[in-house]
């Protein structure tokens, strides 16, 4: 049987950034979004599939509301859950989320070396100084 290494959910197309290079064009919530409950199978049916890692992605992945669901179940399955996210939304609640699920793992991007040219590529003013004031928090908090 085929045994499935990674898989990745987009669970949202809302964005809080205007990212120039966005594929997906996200912003807005779309209508035919995954339920709570479909993303909750499609993680049990990764399990099945002998997965390892899940990469809830958007969009902003941190944009849903029912985002610890998904991690809480990743977790129950004995797979590890990534988060690909831009990094905005990371406060001081989510940086605490490797204390309960240790295995969490966050990806965030960083697209230049400098606030201009970061908060230009990214359409959001701060955003660079965001990124540099939580990695060190997330870092302190992570092993992967």
């Amino acid at each position: 049987m085929y045994k499935l290494a990674n898989g990745t959910i987009e669970i949202t197309r809302k964005c809080c950034a205007k990212c120039i290079h966005c594929i997906i064009d996200a912003g807005t919530e779309r209508e035919n979004e995954l339920s709570s409950l479909e993303i909750i199978k499609l993680i049990e049916d990764f399990h099945d599939l002998g997965c390892k890692n899940v990469v809830l992605t958007g969009g902003e992945p941190f944009m849903r509301q029912d985002w610890p669901l998904f991690v809480q179940k990743i977790n129950q399955l004995g797979m590890r859950p990534l988060f690909m996210t831009n990094g905005l939304l990371i406060d001081d609640d989510t940086i605490n989320t490797p204390k309960l699920y240790p295995n969490t793992c966050f990806g965030i991007s960083l697209d230049g070396a400098n606030k201009d040219v970061h908060n230009y590529i990214r359409g959001i003013d701060g955003i660079f100084e965001h990124f540099c004031e939580i990695v060190p928090k997330l870092k302190a908090q992570i092993i992967c």
